[in-house]
């Protein structure tokens, strides 16, 4: 194979690698995505409202592997973490995950955030990459009506 045929040969993968993570999410399943620190990820249109006309994206613009360092001042001296960028359009939403490496912090949800109709959780840095795992977000409960 030429390097025309290599080209062609990444570019299906990553169409295809798109139309399963659009369908996934599509149907509620969570899908796990790696990307590296200064790396930006699409997902599709169907995570979100009908309204929504852009494809969201989340870029990882920062990533925080103390553990892997030989930190050792466990979990709460060690704060892995990966600063985000969720946008959808021209809105954008910058926050930071931590890796949940304790029970209390799992309780917290230090690892997720709930944003543009989706769920993005870190579960783990890995030198200078992040793995997210990534879901429709759950429907609001209605709160009870008070008579």
């Amino acid at each position: 194979m030429g390097l025309q045929d290599d080209m062609r040969m990444v570019i299906w993968l990553l169409a295809s690698l798109t139309a399963f993570t659009a369908l996934a999410l599509a149907q509620g399943q969570a899908v796990q995505i790696r990307i590296n620190e200064g790396e930006t990820s699409n997902l599709s249109s169907p995570l979100l409202a009908a309204s929504a006309a852009a494809t969201p994206q989340i870029q990882v613009v920062r990533v925080v592997d103390l553990t892997s360092q030989g930190c050792e001042g466990g979990p709460r001296a060690c704060p892995d973490r990966a600063d985000v960028v969720v946008s959808v359009g021209a809105q954008k939403q910058a926050f930071t995950l931590f890796i949940a490496h304790t029970a209390a912090q799992r309780q917290q949800e230090s690892n997720k955030k709930t944003t543009f109709g989706f769920d993005v959780v870190l579960s783990d840095v890995q030198g200078k990459s992040a793995t997210f795992l990534v879901q429709k977000a759950a429907p609001p409960a209605n709160p009870k009506n008070k008579k």
